[in-house]
């Protein structure tokens, strides 16, 4: 059964490169198209990751390369493709495999892209599912795959908290990492470690409300984020929470008249990370051609207008 997930979403960076000499300011170099069309060649020419060769292991483990296939180009500026994210370190029980040991490695598909602006920079975008994704071992192995690596700088794109200034907040979830009883509201509900609230009536103040306490905080540390989300279940009598407990926070608005999901806290993540509205396959994954899609309107919509003169 084909099903639409909110929780597929899309990351935006680039690569700039910078020559230095002594003594001088460091001097911007544009990345050039025969550069791209050579990336965009080494990128549909990957060669297989064989789990079972010891080198090839190795190299997932510490992310120095992701397994890159289904390379496309779309068009002279434009790459698409899938890489596989590396995850271990633990192990856990299988349903129907029983208990997959700490060592083992298992990969999990994102879809990614890269441009070649008209300035000379390398836009990347990299999909996560979740809380799930790979955007370092992305990153290192399109610098490898690129000239005088040492001279790229990686930088990651963030809306400031000022674009969701006139954002319309509908609801509030909360994700926190133990149960409890405290539960005073009619308005929330608790699913696992999950509460919510919404906005009730026409004039009840929800929007200002939660913009004033959460998103006026977009871009702050993760310490300041969970503690104005404490503070604000605590305020309402939600649910008496500390800070430690707060493992995720997503705010559900309409930002420019359009349904977006506003992640307040993203562990290890400094980009935003935008909704892209797609369908799951079968195995619960992006189908290809519509994160295809979403991902390069995104692009053009919300990073290139506001990064490049266009």
């Amino acid at each position: 059964m084909v099903r639409r997930n909110e929780a597929v979403t899309a990351s935006f960076h680039f690569f700039a490169r910078e020559h230095k000499a002594e003594g001088a300011k460091p001097r911007r170099v544009p990345f050039k198209p025969e550069e791209f069309d050579a990336l965009a060649a080494s990128l549909q020419r990957r060669p297989t990751i064989i789990l079972s060769n010891a080198r090839d292991k190795e190299s997932l483990q510490f992310r120095q390369v992701v397994p890159i296939e289904q390379v496309v180009r779309v068009d002279p500026r434009t790459v698409f493709g899938v890489f596989k994210a590396a995850y271990w370190g633990h192990s856990y029980e299988n349903s129907h495999r029983g208990e997959i040991p700490a060592d083992s490695i298992s990969l999990r598909p994102f879809h990614f892209l890269v441009y070649l602006s008209e300035s000379g920079r390398l836009y990347i975008g990299s999909q996560y599912l979740g809380q799930f994704g790979g955007y370092t071992g992305l990153s290192r192995t399109l610098t490898s795959l690129l000239p005088d690596p040492e001279s790229i700088n990686a930088h990651s794109y963030r809306l400031p908290a000022s674009y969701y200034r006139e954002a319309q907040a509908k609801e509030v979830r909360v994700s926190i990492s133990k149960n409890s009883g405290d539960i005073a509201r009619p308005n929330v509900f608790q699913s696992g470690a999950t509460i919510g609230f919404k906005k009730q009536e026409k004039n009840d103040g929800f929007e200002k409300a939660v913009a004033d306490a959460l998103l006026s905080l977009v871009g702050q540390p993760q310490a300041v984020v969970r503690s104005a989300v404490a503070r604000l279940l605590r305020e309402n009598e939600l649910f008496a929470a500390e800070d430690k407990d707060i493992d995720d926070c997503t705010v559900v608005a309409l930002v420019n008249g359009k349904r977006k999901v506003i992640h307040m806290i993203e562990t290890g993540q400094f980009a935003t990370r935008f909704p892209l509205d797609v369908q799951l396959n079968q195995k619960g994954h992006p189908m290809y051609e519509p994160t295809k899609t979403e991902m390069i309107k995104v692009l053009r919509n919300e990073i290139i207008s506001r990064s490049e003169d266009v």
